[in-house]
């Protein structure tokens, strides 16, 4: 018993020593990681205290060498511009781009938009005062930023700064990191002033106005008077200007036009059965919305979809009619016989064919022609349409105000433009600039000049022929910053300095004027804008989305459906079989159709030149492989492989038939877009099946193919390669590539 007491004593002692043990050592453990902590402090402060040190040493040496510097005037001399540039005495942080601290007093932060402009045009090349003008040898900021008298290129102020790049760029009229300028060339060649001014860069033989060789057939004499009377008072937002005729000028016009117009006899349609009803719905869904504003029911200002895909700029888009009254304004003949082929009257229309059936043009004229202006009723004398000396008179009318500059007129094809040439207007003297009864008001500068003149051309004396566009204060602007830009130094700067565009830039370059003239933009989303019609349609039933279509369609096939949208299959080609919306026939020449797809190709970086190369032909085990993924990954619940039965239910879930793939996409393309769509559409509604991590793209399926995502998608692409129909044996195909290498049609 003794021994069993003194068992216990010595268990319950040796418990409890261990307890203690083990309190003693958490609290160890404890001062442990305070130790820790306190000495992870000490450390980071000791680190922070040595940075410190060496800092206060690295600005006591800086102190000592600015003690030792003496303030001196910094220059930028460009030997082959002549010129010496001394802005850099104050704007010391203008191309370092470490000078971005808001602290930093604005005039030593670097150049605003650095790696756009500054790291492309370095200043140590260009200097400062060949793209903002100003004197550059001066050292205060009232000589050389303000206006000097007698000093050629004066300083551009902030609203018009971007004129100086067409000095090199001339030959854009897209330039990147100049949207101000690229919007008022576009308003310039848009609103019509190439017809009567001539200016570098823009394409002489643009009309911006509807032919007149048929007026007679269209128009009604009162009609065409009231028009000229007041073009504004029928149509607000018309891009006819307002020429302040007397009644006695606008009868004599109406004569002599109505006396040369030629007469084009149109049946008149059998209306009885057309619907205005259907015609609405065809009006807003076949893409007559995407060009031609219309207010249902009309109101006085200009319609523009609530939300498009971007909002369109000045200049974003070319200008069409509204059609808000045309009810009102033509005869219901020309309209249906116009609806049907427009270029039956005018051979060189931009209204483009949406082939229309007899009864769908019926219904869209009946909509059409109930788009009245109830409340016009202008006051119309009796006119003298026969009149030989009222009709004399108006040919002397239209040659003295330019009409041809707009306009087709009979007999007066290759009459001279009237208006002043502005390609060197940029550096016009002040002094030959007439202010008239304006010379006290208006300061005596180009830019105030030009901007009074764009307000109101006539403000400075009787008698000026310009007339009064009604612009904006914002077109005024933007129209100045292009005519500022407008000068001759492309031709005398140095050949290397001026971007001088390689014949296939060219051929772009055209291809992109056309893009803009043709209103693509209108349907269509193209380098990241348009799409103005999207908000008509629900998602999936709009028009495609462009970007990248350089990378992702063959050149080949992309010829063939732009001269015939439908691929010899009638109205609707089986692409997209289920949209509404139809893609126009534009009756392109071959040279046009090669521009545009050379602009294509210019976009994504893929150069056409004139190598062929044999046709994809697809693994047959890869293909087999990619059925299966083809099968998992459910392909085939968003594009058809086969004949599509179109309904209006489920439509707008619907993508490209895939049957048609292999015609009309690059092989290389697909493969890419597999992997990443997101890259070349953002917010595609195409699922990425292949995320990345770490650069790599995963796959989902590491049993297949060893998992990799590449080989995956190029089984994918090979199996949807045996879908197509049998390709013709021609043996080559034309073709373009990814990624640099330049493969392309011959045409």
């Amino acid at each position: 018993e003794f021994w069993r007491r003194k068992l216990e004593e010595h268990q319950q002692r040796s418990a409890q020593l261990e307890k203690n043990f083990l309190a003693w050592e958490q609290r160890v453990e404890a001062l442990h990681a305070q130790m820790v902590s306190l000495t992870k402090e000490y450390d980071e402060a000791k680190a922070a205290v040595e940075q410190m040190e060496r800092d206060l040493a690295l600005l006591r040496t800086n102190l000592e060498s600015l003690r030792k510097q003496r303030v001196r005037i910094q220059q930028i001399l460009v030997e082959p511009l002549r010129t010496v540039d001394r802005c850099t005495t104050c704007h010391l942080g203008i191309d370092k781009k470490d000078f971005d601290d808001p602290q930093v007093p604005l005039v030593f932060r670097y150049h605003p938009r650095y790696e756009e402009l500054i790291a492309t045009h370095p200043i140590e090349r260009f200097g400062c005062t060949s793209c903002h003008r100003g004197q550059g040898r001066a050292l205060g900021k009232d000589a050389a930023h303000g206006f000097q008298k007698h000093w050629e290129k004066p300083f551009l102020p902030k609203e018009y700064r971007e004129a100086g790049c067409n000095d090199c760029h001339m030959e854009q009229m897209e330039i990147r990191g100049a949207p101000r300028l690229t919007a008022g060339k576009r308003l310039f060649q848009g609103l019509g002033c190439v017809g009567c001014h001539d200016a570098p860069g823009f394409d002489n033989h643009y009309k911006a106005g509807p032919s007149l060789e048929f007026v007679a057939s269209k128009l009604t004499p009162e009609w065409a008077f009231a028009w000229l009377k007041d073009p504004h008072a029928f149509y607000p937002n018309t891009r006819m200007p307002q020429f302040f005729l007397s009644d006695e000028e606008a009868e004599a016009i109406v004569a002599f036009l109505f006396s040369a117009s030629g007469l084009q006899v149109y049946p008149q349609p059998d209306l009885s059965q057309a619907n205005p009803r259907r015609g609405k719905t065809l009006f807003d869904t076949v893409g007559c919305r995407g060009c031609h504003p219309l207010q249902d029911p009309p109101r006085l200002e200009l319609t523009m979809p609530a939300a498009p895909a971007s909002e369109p700029r000045p200049g974003d888009q070319p200008f069409v009619p509204d059609l808000s009254f045309v009810g009102t304004k033509v005869n219901p003949a020309w309209l249906y016989a116009w609806i049907r082929n427009p270029k039956h009257y005018n051979p060189q229309t931009r209204m483009p064919d949406l082939r229309l059936t007899p009864q769908e043009a019926a219904d869209i004229t009946v909509y059409l022609l109930q788009q009245r202006k109830a409340d016009w009723q202008p006051s119309v004398p009796s006119l003298r349409l026969k009149d030989p000396e009222v009709i004399r008179r108006g040919e002397q009318l239209v040659r003295y105000y330019g009409c041809f500059g707009c306009h087709n007129i009979p007999g007066m094809e290759k009459e001279a433009k009237i208006g002043v040439d502005l390609s060197d207007w940029g550096y016009k003297d002040v002094h030959f600039l007439d202010f008239g009864a304006k010379v006290h008001e208006i300061p005596h500068t180009r830019e105030a000049w030009l901007v009074a003149k764009l307000r109101d051309p006539r403000q400075f004396r009787e008698g000026l022929r310009m007339p009064n566009f009604k612009l904006t204060e914002e077109e005024v602007h933007l129209i100045a910053t292009a005519v500022l830009g407008f000068t001759k130094e492309w031709e005398r700067l140095p050949a290397a300095y001026v971007v001088h565009l390689t014949p296939s830039q060219q051929e772009a370059e055209r291809g992109r004027r056309l893009v803009w003239n043709r209103n693509c933009r209108g349907c269509h989303i193209i380098e990241g804008t348009g799409g103005f019609i999207y908000p008509n349609y629900e998602e999936g039933l709009q028009p495609p989305n462009l970007q990248s279509e350089g990378q992702r369609v063959s050149p080949d096939w992309l010829f063939r459906f732009l001269k015939d949208p439908t691929l010899g299959m009638g109205q609707q080609h089986s692409l997209r079989p289920w949209l509404t919306v139809r893609m126009p026939t534009f009756h392109l020449t071959d040279e046009e159709t090669n521009q545009i797809i050379h602009y294509f190709a210019e976009v994504d970086r893929e150069p056409l030149l004139a190598l062929f190369r044999s046709p994809h032909v697809p693994n047959p085990h890869l293909a087999k492989t990619g059925k299966e993924l083809f099968e998992v990954l459910q392909c085939m619940k968003c594009h058809p492989t086969g004949p599509v039965e179109v309904t209006a239910e489920g439509a707008g879930q619907l993508a490209p038939n895939l049957q048609l793939a292999r015609e009309r996409l690059q092989p290389e393309w697909v493969v890419e877009w597999l992997l990443d769509p997101q890259a070349f559409q953002p917010n595609t509604r195409m699922p990425t099946f292949f995320p990345q991590s770490e650069g790599q793209f995963i796959s989902p399926f590491p049993n297949i193919l060893g998992g990799d995502a590449r080989k995956q998608a190029e089984a994918l692409r090979d199996y949807i390669w045996t879908l197509a129909l049998p390709a013709p044996e021609t043996g080559m195909v034309a073709a373009t590539s990814m990624k640099g290498a330049t493969r392309s049609p011959m045409r």
